[in-house]
């Protein structure tokens, strides 16, 4: 019997065959497929940044938006000072004014109908430190703390800081000039007080002047007396 026979050139066509067919197998490599990474347009919207802007954008938006919260607050916190600086300073007329003091060329005192007034700038602004009933007839300042206010019914009012506070401490006996030569002594017309106008006492006085009698200070005042027809 003759048996077939094949040929070197069958096997070397089937090698190439099978090795064709495992070429075409996919490889995972042990760790499974890659699946391809698609390409993204650059107009595409980021998913971390949906709206599709740049991270430099982002951050000049989030700055602007910062900057009007910053000036909004502002605006408010000036708002609510110029109210309360409206509330601290009352609508006073001061227009008419009855009675004036000055300390020195920068500072000094004003008064009117029921107010008393301070500048510190020669009169260029004034603020006002009391409201007081009735009419301010006289101011007097011993210096740029210590100064008293006489209104119309006679009534003494003291600062001695400057006039942050006003207090009244009694009232003179009389309505004549008023002048005080330390924080405790002054004098109004002949009354005299040595308490800082709590109290006052009449000083020896001729009963034959006339007109107001005006001290300056213990040994020295003014005082007027009638003249007879010879000394015309």
């Amino acid at each position: 019997m003759i048996k077939p026979r094949i040929g070197f050139g069958f096997i070397l066509l089937l090698l190439i065959v099978v090795g064709l067919v495992a070429g075409c197998q996919p490889s995972d490599g042990g760790d499974g497929a890659q699946a391809p990474v698609p390409e993204q347009s650059p107009n595409a919207p980021n998913r971390a940044n949906p709206e599709g802007e740049s991270p430099a954008n982002s951050n000049h938006a989030a700055g602007e938006a910062d900057d009007a919260g910053d000036h909004s607050a502002d605006a408010e916190q000036n708002h609510t000072n110029d109210q309360k600086a409206s509330a601290l300073q009352p609508d006073v007329d001061l227009a008419d004014v009855t009675a004036v003091r000055l300390v020195n060329h920068k500072t000094g005192w004003i008064g009117g109908e029921g107010w008393i007034a301070y500048s510190d700038n020669g009169g260029t602004e004034w603020e006002v430190q009391a409201q007081l009933k009735g009419t301010v007839r006289q101011i007097f300042a011993l210096n740029g703390k210590q100064a008293w206010t006489v209104m119309e019914n006679n009534d003494l009012y003291r600062t001695t800081n400057g006039g942050q506070t006003w207090d009244r401490i009694g009232s003179t006996p009389n309505g004549d000039f008023l002048h005080f030569i330390s924080p405790e002594s002054g004098f109004s017309g002949q009354a005299i007080t040595e308490d800082g106008g709590k109290t006052w006492r009449e000083m020896d006085i001729p009963d034959t002047t006339l007109g107001e009698d005006y001290f300056h200070e213990y040994s020295t005042g003014y005082a007027g007396e009638p003249m007879d027809d010879k000394s015309l």
